[in-house]
């Protein structure tokens, strides 16, 4: 073999081997890539698992203070607005209308107090589900009457999963506190229409 023989045998070794380190260092780099890739994609599945967690634990102490709230504090004004009713009826004339302002002021206690525990964990979306929920907060915001809500509906009664309607409620919540705050809204319209379509009849 003469010395140019042994020159190109050379460099098509020499280039053969720089192939290959290039393939490597690119399958390396590939590898690094997919496992930053695979790290990424279980940091935001941890990411999302723990937000779950903290919002189903934000909702079940909303849900643990509204039982409180309507079971304990509700039936004790229940229970004052009864004993306003029979001292009504004992007290004189004179009596009786600091009675009655005390009686409506309760009442006031208590309507707020059904608000607020609507507010922390509504229900009636539990009950009813969310047409209802969304029907029953306009209802208790107008009773407020710092805004007139109207609630319009297109009749659909099929159930909406219990996760994605608390969130559509939630949403709607938020949405009408920043109305109140900053809107200087005088009327305010909620519509509820379903999107799912119609199963073809038969």
């Amino acid at each position: 073999m003469n010395t140019l023989q042994l020159i190109l045998a050379g460099t098509i070794v020499m280039m053969s081997l720089g192939i290959f380190v290039v393939i490597m260092v690119v399958l390396q780099q590939k590898q690094v890539i997919q496992y930053k890739l695979i790290l990424k994609d279980k940091d935001l599945q941890l990411q999302k698992e723990r937000l779950v967690a903290v919002l189903q634990g934000q909702e079940t102490e909303r849900k643990r203070i509204a039982e409180d709230l309507h079971d304990e504090v509700g039936a004790q004004l229940s229970v004052l607005k009864l004993s306003l009713n029979h001292l009504q009826q004992l007290a004189g004339n004179g009596e009786k209308e600091k009675i009655k302002e005390t009686k409506e002021f309760t009442d006031g206690i208590i309507q707020q107090l059904r608000f607020i525990s609507q507010s922390l964990h509504p229900t009636t979306l539990e009950n009813l589900g969310l047409s209802h929920a969304l029907d029953s907060f306009a209802s208790l915001m107008n009773k407020n009457r710092q805004i007139a809500i109207q609630f319009r509906t297109d009749g659909s009664t099929h159930p909406v999963d219990r996760e994605k309607a608390l969130n559509v409620y939630r949403v709607v919540q938020e949405l009408m506190n920043n109305i109140l705050k900053h809107a200087e809204a005088r009327q305010v319209l909620i519509t509820w229409q379903s999107t799912r379509k119609p199963s073809p009849s038969a």
